[in-house]
Order: structure tokens, then C-alpha cells, then sequence
């Protein structure tokens, strides 16, 4: 199954506990919640389903995907780094298709309505 498939075959409900659980795991060490904005919550969405999807189907490239999601709770990165190094990643390591990545940021765009309400999708 591609990637793709993989989001599109989640039922909401399932994709938006998935990604509760997920934030909530990486704003742990924070106080104040971490906001990344409308199009960082996407991308923050994307990449968190893109380490489920690689936790089934290529192990060997979560822990790289997991270090940047880490990297940018810890404010090591800001929401623009943290997307050109997502692309970066998708695009060396040929994890998944770049155009994937694209269809199921557009996916998320165009279907996935509650995250524009989620604590990931404020301002900081």
C-alpha cells in the first residue's frame, strides 16, 4: 500500500486520535503547546502519519522522521525549516514518491477539516 492509500484508508476519527496522541507526546516537555500555524499543522499531520505509515513499511527511515518532529517541539527548528527538511528527508532518502507528499498535503488540505481547529494549527 503507498502512502497515499495509507491516509486515505483512515478513518477520521482514527487519524485525529492518532495525531491527539502524537502531539500530546511531542509537546510533553513543554509547558506552552507548541503552534505551528494552519500550513505547519498540515505539514506537522503529514509527517506524523508518513512515521506511522514507515513504523509498517520501511522501519529503517522512522527514527530519522521522529528526530525532525523532536527537533522542532525542542525549538531547535522553526515551522519553515522544519518543512524544507521534511522535503529534504522525502526526497534523499526516497522514502515515498514526492508527488505522495504533495497529494496527501493537498488530501489533508481538502478533507481534513478539525485540524484547522487542533492546538498544533494556532499561532504561537
Amino acid at each position: 500500500m503507498d502512502f497515499f492509500s495509507y491516509v486515505e484508508n483512515l478513518d477520521s476519527i482514527e487519524l485525529e486520535e492518532e495525531i491527539n496522541i502524537n502531539y500530546s507526546l511531542d509537546c510533553k516537555s513543554h509547558e506552552d503547546p507548541y503552534a505551528l500555524g494552519i500550513k505547519g499543522a498540515k505539514e506537522y499531520v503529514a509527517a506524523t502519519l508518513l512515521t506511522s505509515y514507515l513504523d509498517e513499511y520501511d522501519i529503517d527511515k522512522t527514527l530519522p522522521l521522529q528526530k525532525i518532529r523532536y527537533m522542532l517541539f525542542h525549538r531547535e527548528i522553526d515551522v519553515i525549516q522544519f518543512q524544507n527538511i521534511l522535503k529534504t528527508f522525502i526526497e534523499t532518502t526516497k522514502a515515498i514518491p514526492y508527488e505522495q507528499w504533495e497529494s496527501v498535503l493537498n488530501y489533508i488540505k481538502e478533507n481534513v477539516n478539525w485540524v484547522k481547529r487542533h492546538p498544533c494549527s494556532r499561532l504561537n
